[in-house]
């Protein structure tokens, strides 16, 4: 389920067909073809047209959608040319496991994540300190 504000920002991707992904592949790397084509130097009547240097059958083509892995190798890409510390896209779930169990409680937690035990949630999500503190406070 998404919340207002993330339909917002998905609003640009949204697709007439429920059925597609949202972001694809395919659609990246004409993207991505777009814009080298755009930045060419030499005219396009001179040296190789755009496409014809690419082979008939490639071994790998790219497909409808992104998998976890492959947004995963993105990420580690994109950090170590950023020369930023390394993390993963599973973090991302940490935080808003521990974002929501801090503001609604260890059972929306569960619901959200779509965990059938509450065990498994508590390995997502981390226990607020903060509460641990007012306790300490409280009882002196």
């Amino acid at each position: 389920m998404f919340g207002p504000k993330a339909i917002e920002m998905l609003r640009p991707w949204l697709r007439t067909k429920v059925d597609e992904y949202l972001f694809q592949p395919a659609e990246a790397v004409q993207a991505w073809r777009d814009e080298r084509t755009a930045r060419r130097n030499i005219p396009a009547s001179h040296g190789n047209r755009p496409g014809t240097n690419r082979r008939a059958d490639p071994q790998r083509t790219p497909g409808d959608r992104y998998t976890t892995d492959s947004y995963r190798r993105a990420i580690e890409r994109a950090c170590k040319a950023a020369d930023v510390p390394r993390w993963h896209p599973h973090q991302l779930r940490h935080n808003y496991a521990t974002a929501v169990r801090k503001k609604f409680g260890v059972e929306a937690a569960r619901v959200v994540l779509g965990h059938h035990s509450i065990d498994v949630t508590e390995l997502y999500a981390e226990r607020d300190a903060a509460v641990a503190a007012d306790v300490a406070r409280a009882m002196g």
